[in-house]
C-alpha cells in the first residue's frame, strides 16, 4: 500500500533544491487524477513563476548595469579635462601669477576632480566586472614596475602628505598573473592606506610567494585603524568606498583571499592569489 510520504518523497529533492535558491529543477506530474497531482502542479507553477521572475529581475539588473557603465565612461572625458585646465592652472608657467588663496582654492578643485574621476573609473569597473566583461589574461607581469606605475599616479597624495613607502618586491622579476587585475588590486590596497595614514606616516608593501605558487600581497598602514562597528561592512558597497568593494570581489574571483587586521596603530591588508 502507498503511503502518503512514498507520493510526497519525488517533491523531497526539489524542495530541497528550492531551499537552497536552485529553482531549476521541474516536479514529476503523476497520471493519476488526486489530490496529490494537485500539489504536485500547484509547485510545478510556482517554480515555473519564479524562474520567470528571477529571469525579469536579471533582465532589469543588467540593464541597470550596462547603463551605469555607460554614464560612468561618459562622465570620465569631461573629467578629465575639467582636471586637464586645472593642471594647466596649476603648472609652474602660469600659477605665478595667482594668488595663494586662489591656488589653494584650484589645487582642491583638483583634487575633488581626481576623485571623481577615480570613483566613475571604479563604477565602471564594478560595472564590468559584473557584466562578465572582465577576461583575465595571466602573463608575465613585473611587481617592481606595476608599483612604479601607481605610485606615480598617486603621487599627488603621497607628496601632499609627505608619507613614505617601502615596498619588499618577491625574488623573480616577474610572476604570472592578469597584469590589469593586478594594478587594479594593488592601486585600490594603496589609494585606500594613503588615504587613511597620518601626514608624515609609513605604508608598507610587500609581496610573498608560498611553495604552492600562491602570492601574498600584505599592505600595512598607519593610520587610526577601523573602528570596530565598521569592520563588518568593509567590504560591502556601504564600507570604506566602492574600492575594496571591487577589489573583494575581483578576488574572489580570481580564486583568491583578502582579509584585514586593525588596531589603533593601524591597518593591515592581506591578498592571497594563486599564480599561473
Amino acid at each position: 500500500m502507498t503511503t502518503t510520504s512514498d507520493k510526497l518523497a519525488p517533491l523531497l529533492p526539489i524542495l530541497a533544491s528550492a531551499s537552497i535558491g536552485d529553482f531549476s529543477k521541474n516536479v514529476p506530474i503523476p497520471d493519476v487524477d488526486d489530490e496529490f497531482t494537485e500539489i504536485f502542479v500547484g509547485i510545478q507553477l510556482m517554480l515555473e513563476t519564479i524562474r520567470e521572475q528571477i529571469t525579469a529581475l536579471k533582465q532589469v539588473d543588467q540593464a541597470k548595469t550596462e547603463f551605469i557603465s555607460l554614464a560612468s565612461h561618459q562622465l570620465r572625458s569631461p573629467l578629465a579635462s575639467f582636471k586637464w585646465h586645472l593642471d594647466v592652472l596649476l603648472s609652474p608657467s602660469t600659477s605665478n601669477n595667482l594668488t595663494v588663496q586662489q591656488k589653494t582654492y584650484l589645487t582642491n578643485l583638483r583634487s575633488a576632480a581626481q576623485n571623481l574621476i577615480d570613483l566613475a573609473n571604479t563604477i565602471l569597473d564594478i560595472s564590468r566586472f559584473q557584466l562578465g566583461a572582465s577576461i583575465l589574461s595571466p602573463q608575465p607581469t613585473s611587481p617592481k614596475t606595476v608599483v612604479e606605475q601607481i605610485t606615480t599616479e598617486l603621487s599627488p597624495q603621497i607628496i601632499s602628505k609627505n608619507l613614505h613607502i617601502q615596498v619588499q618586491y618577491p625574488p623573480q622579476p616577474q610572476i604570472i598573473i592578469d597584469p590589469k587585475f593586478f594594478h587594479t588590486v594593488l592601486h585600490n590596497l594603496l589609494s585606500n592606506a594613503i588615504k587613511y595614514t597620518f601626514p608624515n606616516g609609513r605604508i608598507e608593501l610587500k609581496f610573498d610567494i608560498s611553495q604552492d605558487h600562491n602570492l601574498t600581497i600584505t599592505v600595512a598602514d598607519t593610520g587610526p585603524g577601523i573602528p570596530k562597528n565598521n569592520q563588518p561592512h568593509i567590504f560591502t558597497t556601504k564600507g570604506e568606498g566602492l574600492g575594496l568593494y571591487l577589489t573583494k570581489s575581483q578576488v574572489n574571483h580570481y580564486g583568491g583571499r583578502i582579509w584585514f587586521t586593525s588596531a589603533p596603530s593601524g591597518t593591515i591588508f592581506y591578498v592571497t592569489l594563486p599564480l599561473s
